[in-house]
């Protein structure tokens, strides 16, 4: 049992920030507005597509790592891992030139013509797929290591990434950069929504280099669940 609540509970503990996080995130994105939500909603529901893969080799990476230490072959599941970020880098850069080069062309089948604000939500879903498009690698990877260090039994790492890297670089600069901000000699105009999104992909980039740092130190591999 004892087990089992030291790799659960951060686990748990992981997906309640998450959460709570996301919650935070969308109030912020609600504020800039109607347009600005449905553009969100529209953009998020393409790119959850285009990184289904990610979801595959998360799991898969999960479970060949754990694997590779229950036979007590610590250099096979860094093999393993090494090989599935080649892989889903391939796949999430195919993702990336989709999303990059033909936005409109995505966005259009989730937008309705007769909705008068047609033109405006096209607009900014499409530079929101432009914008999440060029950190899909980086999310493949973040996939990935996070999926590898569970296997190994390090629900620990994630947790305080989550917990870190989400509220650092995702909703702190979402707010002072989207609303902006006056204090003293400082002096930010607000960025609105694009301001949001672009956090967001500066957050998905900083969590894959944390990943990254976790896993070359090389811990994990020797942990005892």
């Amino acid at each position: 049992i004892k087990r089992i609540l030291r790799i659960g509970i951060p686990a748990t503990i992981e997906r309640a920030i998450f959460s709570f996080y996301n919650f935070l995130y969308i109030s912020i994105v609600t504020r800039f507005g109607t347009i600005a939500l449905a553009a969100h909603q529209v953009g998020l529901r393409v790119e959850s597509i285009a990184y289904m893969p990610a979801f595959g080799f998360n799991v898969a990476a999960s479970a060949l790592v754990g694997q590779s230490l229950g036979e007590e072959n610590p250099k096979k599941a860094e093999k393993v891992v090494y090989e599935a970020l080649k892989m889903v880098s391939v796949f999430m850069g195919v993702m990336a030139i989709i999303l990059v080069v033909f936005p409109k062309y995505l966005v259009m089948p989730f937008v309705t013509k007769s909705d008068p604000n047609y033109a405006e939500v096209l607009r900014l879903a499409s530079i929101y797929l432009i914008i999440v498009g060029i950190s899909e690698i980086p999310l493949g990877w973040t996939f990935v290591l996070s999926g590898s260090l569970r296997g190994a039994g390090d629900t620990k790492s994630p947790m305080y990434v989550t917990a870190i890297s989400k509220l650092l670089f995702r909703i702190i600069p979402s707010y002072i950069l989207g609303f902006g901000v006056s204090f003293w000699i400082i002096h930010i105009e607000g960025m609105g929504v694009i301001a949001a999104w672009l956090a967001m992909t500066l957050e998905t980039f900083t969590t894959a280099v944390f990943f990254w740092f976790i896993f070359k130190r090389g811990k994990w591999k020797y942990i005892k669940v």
